[in-house]
């Protein structure tokens, strides 16, 4: 599709579908130039202003809802403008998931994640659930988790088998346009990993050792860290802060620890990793040293009622004085986020908020929380259901997808690389 050629200084520009995405391609030679997408009514987003330059420029138009219709010009900083050129954004195939919502989101942004059905997609949705980006992991595959790169080039995603375990999990890399950039087996992989500023990911691992007085091999937990292209190095194991005998009555010696979530905070430099067969919580540096923990045999908090303390838990997210968590829980009584105001002096752990849906969701793997000062986003994994929280709990927007798809983890984010909302 060409847009109006306009003396030497704004020439001809070009529209197209790559892949999961829609790509612009123009030159702007005088002056800083972008592109503004109209959906017929306003504008939905501009890309970031791009110096001028003889080479051409070339940027993704990411967050446009799948399947829309559009239209596009280039736009320079005094003024100048192409006629606009018309284009449709990429349609979901005929077998992605499907879902409806109800009410109205109390946030903007999007959310990075993964849909597991009859097959298993890589997900970018809008605070509303529409569907802006997505990409089909082949074969049998299950998608967990998925992060945004940091250097703003695509996404990180981890691959798992469904029926082989002799195949080893993988951790994958693919620019906006759906194009690996990277993929390498991780053996022993669980669950979760993320991704540090200089690019090195933290993973998840199980780590199996041989231990006196089992009669099988023990499967804890350790965090390694991975450079690309480089060799893994050793963080932390879950041997070196329990004993299997401490707590074998909870679990079953094969699954001891399962470690099922992980996240990194940039500014302490911290780990905190989840082990869900330990109902534990654990904060720890990159040498591997403990800093707090949560639940398990040696807890740096005691719950003030031992009612409400997290059992089978999966993500969370350190808050201000306390520590916000998915508390995946039993059938019986379903499943819950829950802050858990800390003190340090008393080592007390007290509930401080919670919300329970309505009626009562049992998700028996996965589950998500994230906060922000508007409120808190719950991702019922298995239950197919994502609604966003007012900060007195009450429910503002609901995503329910049809039946039998499960919602990854779900990473919340307020805008995508390279372009904004409209204004």
């Amino acid at each position: 599709m060409i847009f109006l050629v306009l003396g030497c200084q704004l020439t001809a520009a070009s529209v197209e579908a790559r892949g999961p995405v829609v790509v612009a391609t123009w030159t702007a030679t005088a002056e800083r130039s972008r592109v503004e997408v109209s959906d017929g009514d306003a504008t939905v987003i501009v890309t970031e202003w791009q110096e001028p330059s003889d080479e051409a420029h070339e940027m993704p138009l990411l967050g446009l809802p799948s399947g829309g219709a559009y239209s596009a010009m280039v736009v320079t900083e005094s003024g100048t403008t192409t006629l606009p050129s018309t284009f449709e954004s990429p349609a979901v195939p005929n077998d992605f998931p499907t879902w409806t919502t109800a009410g109205t989101p109390g946030w903007e942004g999007y959310m990075v994640g993964s849909l597991l059905g009859d097959s298993s997609y890589v997900t970018i949705m809008d605070e509303a659930g529409h569907a802006v980006w997505f990409l089909q992991e082949e074969g049998d595959t299950r998608v967990i988790r998925a992060r945004p790169r940091v250097d703003g080039r695509g996404l990180w995603f981890a691959a798992s088998r469904e029926t082989d375990a002799d195949d080893a999990p993988e951790i994958v890399s693919v620019d906006w346009t759906g194009e690996e950039l990277y993929r390498e087996e991780i053996p022993y992989f669980s669950h979760d990993f993320v991704e540090h500023a200089d690019e090195t990911l933290g993973l998840l691992l199980e780590d199996v050792r041989d231990v006196d007085g089992f009669d099988v091999p023990v499967h804890g937990n350790r965090v390694t860290e991975l450079l690309p292209g480089e060799d893994m190095v050793e963080v932390f194991s879950t041997f070196d802060v329990w004993e299997p005998d401490e707590s074998g009555a909870l679990h079953q010696e094969e699954d001891w620890t399962h470690g099922n979530a992980l996240d990194w905070d940039e500014g302490s430099e911290l780990y905190t990793a989840g082990f869900r067969g330990q109902n534990a919580i654990v904060e720890f540096n990159r040498a591997g040293q403990t800093q707090r923990q949560l639940g398990g045999p040696t807890s740096t908090y005691e719950f003030a009622d031992k009612d409400t303390a997290i059992y089978n838990q999966h993500q969370f997210q350190w808050v201000e004085g306390g520590i916000l968590v998915f508390d995946n829980r039993v059938a019986e009584t379903g499943s819950r986020a829950v802050r858990y105001d800390l003190d340090d002096p008393t080592g007390l752990a007290t509930v401080a908020w919670t919300y329970e849906h309505e009626p009562a969701l049992w998700v028996y793997a996965l589950g998500d929380v994230d906060q922000d000062d508007d409120g808190t986003l719950v991702t019922y994994s298995t239950a197919g259901t994502i609604v966003d929280v007012s900060l007195d709990a009450e429910p503002r927007w609901t995503l329910s997808a049809d039946l039998g798809t499960v919602l990854g983890y779900t990473t919340r984010v307020a805008a995508l690389p390279g372009v904004a909302r409209g204004p």
